[in-house]
Order: C-alpha cells, then sequence, then structure tokens
C-alpha cells in the first residue's frame, strides 16, 4: 500500500473469478482513507467494437 501512496504504479492479473474486483473495491477504499486520489479505468469492452 505505501508503494502506491508514493506513486507506484500497479496492476493486478490473474484468471478470471478470482477476486480482482473485491481487491480493487478494498484498495481503493483504503488508499482514499489515507488520502489518495484514486480512480478506477474499465478497459474491458476496448476493442469490442471494430470495423473491418
Amino acid at each position: 500500500m505505501d508503494g502506491l501512496l508514493n506513486g507506484e504504479f500497479c496492476y493486478v492479473l490473474t484468471s478470471r473469478q478470482m477476486g480482482k474486483s473485491s481487491l480493487m473495491v478494498r484498495a481503493s477504499n483504503k488508499l482514499r482513507i489515507r488520502g489518495a486520489n484514486v480512480v478506477a479505468l474499465d478497459l474491458t469492452a476496448v476493442g469490442q467494437n471494430l470495423v473491418v
């Protein structure tokens, strides 16, 4: 958590249904409590509406 507060980049890669969303919500809440500005981006739809 201290790394994130110091501006370090973090990402989580794992298979489906392994609790990534729950981890994001819990981490976001803890960071906000500690004074951080948090932005969550959902990139799941990127590239799905391509016209060929």
